[in-house]
């Protein structure tokens, strides 16, 4: 009995009855809101680079898609409204050359300006890296086959 009345008596001395607020509670609250926000702000900044790395491979499978969808037209080649009869201008050594353009979703001849998102990019498991805005993607489309990467875009 005398050990609880011990342990009351020092619980009453910690507990101010006048409705002020002690230092020490100050301090733990301010540290504890400073900590959350700064959880908070880690927690952004990992869900926008979740974010664009996902865009960027949203339009890797978009530019995939549309080349499939182009280059089984009657021709081989992927680049859209090419109606070129015999030799192709989008031919080169190494097949059927076109570049995504994000802002029309369509494979075109020339190299828009870059678009992509963050920078380290993946493509069927071959990894790109490029500053933000200065990446596309080149199809490249050769008996049947599609081979996409990330390259510099028109500066």
């Amino acid at each position: 009995m005398p050990v609880i009345l011990l342990f009351r008596e020092k619980t009453m001395k910690l507990n101010k009855t006048d409705g002020s607020t002690n230092l020490l509670t100050v301090l733990l609250v301010a540290a504890i809101t400073i900590m959350a926000l700064i959880y908070l702000a880690m927690g952004g900044n990992w869900m926008r680079i979740r974010m664009n790395h996902g865009n960027d491979g949203l339009m890797a499978n978009t530019a995939d898609s549309i080349a499939r969808i182009n280059s089984n037209n009657g021709q081989n080649c992927c680049v859209d409204g090419c109606g070129s009869t015999g030799h192709c201008p989008h031919y080169t050594t190494i097949g059927y050359v076109g570049y995504f353009d994000n802002i029309g979703n369509k494979i075109v001849g020339e190299k828009p300006k870059g678009y992509n998102e963050y920078t380290k990019m993946e493509i069927h498991g071959h990894d790109y890296y490029g500053e933000p805005g200065t990446m596309v993607i080149k199809v490249v489309a050769k008996e049947g086959n599609m081979v996409l990467s990330w390259e510099l875009g028109k500066q």
